[in-house]
């Protein structure tokens, strides 16, 4: 009898130890993103109009008053559509596949007024060494680099492009098209962080005064100026999520399933960097946020509330002027900031 109770007693307490074990994976899986100190939420922006999208649509460009975006699904791949105000939809405006005459799928794409013309700067996933130059339906200029680019920004003084080396460490390069010369940029940053390559991989955006990285994984902003520069780094007024990775010998290593990301997409309007953000750091239906920094003082100023439900979930921003645009998988919202 005693032997019995003695066993009960084990697998009881085996039991209560499996469930606990349970529950503090359970916690740790469900990471929060969390915010330093309180949201300001104060002259929040106005609803102009909602556009349904026919088309799971990304990479939204605005461009001389006119909103572009592309799509990586099927057989519009490589082709980028522009709205068409007398009817709310987004129409062919360029097939880069019948321009350039091969697959593409593009990775990045900017348009620029250059010498007098519009041209449409862009990297085919595909073939990610090459820079392709397009006017006037045609290919007016392809660039070779001396590396796969990830992210790029577009400009007259030149090209900003990223990637990372076989230790996945970062790397940064600017390119100058007429001369054909791409030099790296010294960094130094990411030297104490494992696979920063991958921890300080984000958002690319560009204005007169600075070029941003904004990463997707943890709470850091890399800044560099219009001479391709790096300035200085500044932090977002987040909890850095632990990120882990998986290693297998001999292999890369791999992303860890359960990862939170407290940056969904980000762009800059003036000094100011906004960052579309949430509390539970994966793309599901709920509350959203576009928190703002201060680039000069790096100062957090205040935040914007977003509620999107029954599946609907929002991709990018763009901010031009007085206007913020959201592209989510179902809609273009368009508001006007106060």
């Amino acid at each position: 009898m005693k032997r019995k109770i003695i066993t009960i007693s084990v697998i009881l307490a085996c039991s209560l130890l499996f469930i606990a074990l349970l529950l503090i994976m359970s916690t740790k899986e469900k990471q929060k993103i969390q915010f330093i100190g309180e949201r300001s939420f104060e002259n929040t922006p106005t609803v102009v109009s909602k556009i349904p999208l026919d088309e799971n649509y990304a990479l939204l460009k605005i461009y001389n008053n006119e909103v572009f975006a592309t799509s990586w699904e099927g057989e519009h791949k490589g082709i980028i559509f522009k709205l068409d105000e007398s009817s709310n939809r987004f129409k062919k405006f360029l097939d880069l596949k019948e321009i350039v005459k091969e697959n593409v799928s593009i990775s990045d794409y900017q348009f620029i007024h250059l010498d007098g013309e519009d041209a449409l700067y862009f990297v085919n996933i595909l073939d990610p060494k090459q820079v392709f130059i397009v006017s006037k339906n045609e290919v007016i200029e392809k660039y070779t680099t001396n590396h796969a680019i990830q992210r790029m920004n577009f400009s007259k003084e030149g090209v900003f492009t990223t990637t990372w080396d076989t230790t996945i460490s970062p790397q940064y390069f600017k390119s100058n098209l007429k001369s054909r010369i791409t030099e790296p940029i010294p960094f130094n940053y990411s030297n104490n962080l494992n696979y920063a390559g991958i921890l300080l991989d984000g958002v690319v955006n560009a204005n007169e005064n600075y070029i941003t990285i904004t990463s997707y994984a943890q709470n850091v902003v890399l800044l560099f100026d219009r001479n391709f520069t790096f300035i200085r780094s500044m932090n977002l007024n987040i909890v850095n999520p632990e990120f882990k990775f998986s290693e297998i010998s001999g292999r890369d290593p791999i992303i860890h399933p359960t990862n939170i990301y407290p940056t969904i997409h980000a762009d800059l309007y003036e000094d100011n960097l906004c960052v579309l953000t949430n509390d539970t750091g994966i793309v599901e239906d709920g509350d959203y946020y576009i928190d703002i920094y201060n680039l000069a003082t790096t100062n957090y100023v205040k935040s914007y509330p977003f509620e999107f439900v029954n599946g609907e979930t929002p991709k990018e921003i763009r901010i031009v002027e007085n206007q913020l645009y959201v592209l989510t998988n179902k809609a273009l919202h368009v508001y006007e900031k106060n």
